[in-house]
């Protein structure tokens, strides 16, 4: 299975390497979603325009995730994860995961490594790939001739 992902092109001067996927909202249909692939994220977390879009029902439980720009307040939800091969195939993943629901706290939902880790993950900068990669899709490394011998010493 072979998932592409492609470059962002945010606001600023950075891109970001983003994967295109959906949610099963709470009435069972599907909504899009762009996520971030952060490797640095341990949970997937939806943003809370996602989070509103996908109709889950508002709950007072709640737990607080840190990281780079401090803490938010999240709230937990399991929803499905749907994501298209380039083959047609597609590929499931239901949570747990969460949702912050402060419009600030998160400009895009970031996929982590709660479903990173049950792929292959390519992220080629420079040759402009993205790949999320299972069965029976695999990838190799080939090393040049000079490369090969320092990779040796």
């Amino acid at each position: 299975m072979l998932i592409e992902g492609e470059w962002y092109q945010t606001d600023e001067v950075a891109t970001r390497p983003v994967l295109r996927g959906e949610v099963r909202n709470y009435d069972g249909g599907w909504t899009a979603v762009e996520f971030l692939i952060d490797t640095c994220a341990d949970i997937t977390i939806f943003s809370a325009a996602t989070y509103s879009h996908s109709g889950f029902p508002d709950t007072d439980e709640s737990s607080v995730i840190k990281g780079v720009g401090g803490q938010v307040s999240t709230t937990p939800l399991t929803p499905t994860l749907r994501f298209r091969s380039a083959h047609g195939t597609e590929a499931e993943r239901t949570g747990p995961y969460v949702a912050v629901k402060d419009q600030k706290s998160l400009d895009m939902s970031l996929l982590g490594q709660d479903v990173l880790d049950v792929f292959q993950l390519v992220v080629d900068r420079p040759g402009r790939l993205i790949l999320l990669l299972a069965a029976p899709d695999t990838y190799r490394i080939e090393l040049s001739s000079l490369d090969a011998g320092h990779a040796q010493s």
